[in-house]
């Protein structure tokens, strides 16, 4: 689950340039601006800037706006060309314009971004004290998971601001250094990042700024990231202040919302229609799950798509030709102007019922469902928590997944599928029609036993590290495979008794290049062990495919920390849940002291499996769900 990271604002500011003659060249820019407004005669345009040039004797603004101009028309050498003599010009006059350093090194931090970062402290020397170039680097480095130096440059950052108390100038930076925490396993200090980068867009009114769209569109993306994190966080707040958190964003999106659904509406006995919205419509897992509900579409429905996504794939492609499928496309690179766009879509094909399944997470489109533009609205299976829109009616659960005593608050309210809320069916027949990867016949290895955590690094905290220590302790012949990425250093460095005491027991898994490969990594493993308190989804479906037993812990009160579990129950295996760490540990000692019970579930797992994950089964039961929900719903 990917986090948004706020990068730099690159337009010019001529704030940041101490030339008094910079305001003359602007004011002839406007001018050949304004001539050629609603024209794409670029070739004259051309032209008139290149005597601009001449005209103010080659000033290092001219060119600076030469190569804008080339950028946006896609003359990409000319363009580099420019912004070179641009700086060339600037180092002459020693001022402290860094706009050029900056665009030259944006379009090159993706091909060749070492040459970028070459740029950025080549400017960097002659201004140091320039937040928007130790920004970029910080940002660069970031991007190429250099999270030691990332963290650096972001702090430079911050303080350079405060010390010319323009702190509000460096807003998204918190957002970014959120990002890194969370990463670097530090989900208090990600979390702590989040609200403090949010209360600092919250003191600016979006509505007057010229940029009001890049400020709504972060304050969402950053309070995703803040709401996503909690999942990650051990010790988690009350519910009621958790629940605060989830309502500011609500807040955020109802400050747009002119629409609320107030047409008349007469219900339907049949042909409701549906309208899955998502970023997810591609080669995602997300897609796996919802496709099971497409493989026999109740004829009581219609199925609409919505794609978040300006990407397509194979998968894109198979929904677009689906002819029992209307596919479209509501992506939108800024929502603050989007939003009524998708909504004038939306109520133009008269959904009945529209879902969400993406909930927090990146690609969502949750300030659609605040306007509320179908009847009823729901989430799904994207994010195993709440929304906190409050225009949201329902989320579909389970009863082991949310049990309707728990105390955790939803915005929505629940409504249960008999069974587990997510069917595996297509996640274990994703491989493109081939067969399953094999699970060999058992033998036993009394000399070795071998855990694994498969699960993205981030979900192991200091609890999770705790117990495998001390299960490794207690079963002197174990070992535990674990996936993470060499270069998180200060992961490690987090980590480090850990990782030094247990590098004889830890194999690392860093990179499998096919889905054979990953795939055939649980052939080599006894027994999986599940993150707490974010719980696993995918690496659970895939071990158990793989005929791998899953050991797991819960946590009351959050659907978070209970999906294994709800996989589990559903297929009778209680003794994998524990509901504590004790009792997690302990299962996980007694699992290295029973061969036969691995053999066993090696010969097993996967069949029941495929057998609780029956296709024709779960759609009837999910359609009689959504169709039973919107005959009861009071319109």
């Amino acid at each position: 689950m990917s986090h948004y990271v706020n990068f730099p604002n690159l337009k010019t500011n001529i704030v940041y340039a101490d030339d008094a003659y910079i305001p003359k060249v602007l004011d002839d820019v406007m001018l050949i601006n304004k001539m050629y407004n609603n024209t794409t005669n670029i070739n004259d345009k051309e032209k008139d800037l290149l005597r601009l040039v001449k005209k103010h004797k080659d000033h290092y603004m001219t060119y600076y706006i030469l190569g804008n101009f080339y950028q946006s028309n896609g003359k990409y050498e000319d363009m580099i060309k420019m912004y070179n003599e641009s700086i060339v010009r600037n180092d002459i006059k020693t001022t402290h314009f860094v706009d050029a350093y900056l665009a030259l090194a944006v379009y090159l931090y993706k091909t060749d971004y070492k040459k970028a970062l070459t740029i950025l402290f080549n400017c960097n020397n002659k201004n140091p004290e320039n937040y928007r170039i130790l920004n970029l680097i910080g940002v660069i480095f970031h991007y190429n998971d250099n999270y030691e130096f990332a963290l650096k440059y972001y702090n430079e950052t911050i303080n350079v601001a405060k010390s010319k108390n323009e702190e509000h100038l460096v807003k998204g930076i918190y957002n970014n250094m959120g990002v890194l925490y969370i990463v670097l396993g530090d989900y208090k200090k990600g979390i702590d990042n989040y609200k403090k980068s949010f209360s600092l867009y919250k003191k600016v009114n979006f509505k007057t700024e010229v940029d009001g769209s890049e400020q709504y569109d972060a304050m969402i993306h950053i309070k995703n990231n803040e709401l996503v994190a909690y999942d990650y966080l051990f010790d988690i707040p009350p519910p009621d202040d958790v629940y605060k958190s989830y309502l500011e964003l609500s807040d955020v999106l109802n400050v747009r919302n002119k629409y609320k659904f107030i047409s008349k509406y007469t219900k339907k006995k049949t042909g409701l229609n549906i309208g899955f919205v998502s970023g997810d419509l591609n080669n995602h897992v997300v897609f796996f799950f919802l496709k099971v509900v497409l493989n026999a579409i109740d004829k009581r429905f219609n199925i609409f798509m919505y794609s978040n996504n300006s990407k397509n794939d194979e998968i894109t492609e198979y929904l677009k030709n689906r002819k029992d499928i209307t596919f479209r496309n509501v992506y939108e690179s800024g929502k603050f102007n989007g939003s009524s766009k998708a909504y004038n879509m939306i109520t133009g094909d008269k959904i009945d019922i529209l879902m969400d399944i993406s909930g927090n997470t990146t690609g969502n489109r949750l300030d659609i469902f605040a306007l509320k533009p179908a009847p009823i609205q729901m989430t799904w299976m994207g994010y195993s928590n709440t929304t906190g829109i409050t225009n949201i009616d329902y989320i579909i659960t389970d009863k082991y997944a949310s049990p309707e005593d728990s105390k955790q608050i939803f915005s929505e309210k629940k409504i249960y599928m008999p069974r587990c809320f997510v069917c595996f069916y297509d996640q274990i027949f994703r491989n493109d029609g081939n067969a399953l990867v094999e699970v060999p016949e058992r033998k036993c290895d009394e000399d070795k036993f071998v855990f694994g955590i498969l699960n993205k690094i981030e979900k192991c905290n200091a609890e999770v590290f705790d117990a495998i220590s001390q299960i490794l302790d207690k079963t002197q012949n174990s070992i535990i495979y674990l996936k993470y990425k060499d270069n998180n250093l200060l992961f490690k460095e987090k980590y480090k008794d850990f990782f030094e005491k247990y590098k004889e027991k830890i194999v690392p898994i860093k990179f499998t290049e096919t889905f054979y490969d990953y795939m055939n990594l649980y052939n080599k493993i006894d027994c999986m062990l599940d993150t707490f308190p974010y719980s696993g989804t995918t690496t659970t479906g895939d071990s158990l495919i793989m005929s791998t037993p899953v050991i797991t812990y819960a946590i009351k009160d959050r659907f978070a920390s209970n999906v294994t579990r709800s996989i589990l129950l559903n297929l009778n295996h209680p003794e994998l849940v524990s509901y504590s760490k004790e009792e997690y540990i302990n299962k996980a000692v007694e699992m290295t002291k029973d061969y036969d019970k691995i053999i066993n579930y090696k010969m097993t797992l996967r069949d029941e499996l495929i057998k609780e994950s029956d296709c024709a089964q779960y759609c009837k039961e999910w359609y009689d769900l959504i169709y039973d929900t919107y005959q009861k719903h009071q319109f």
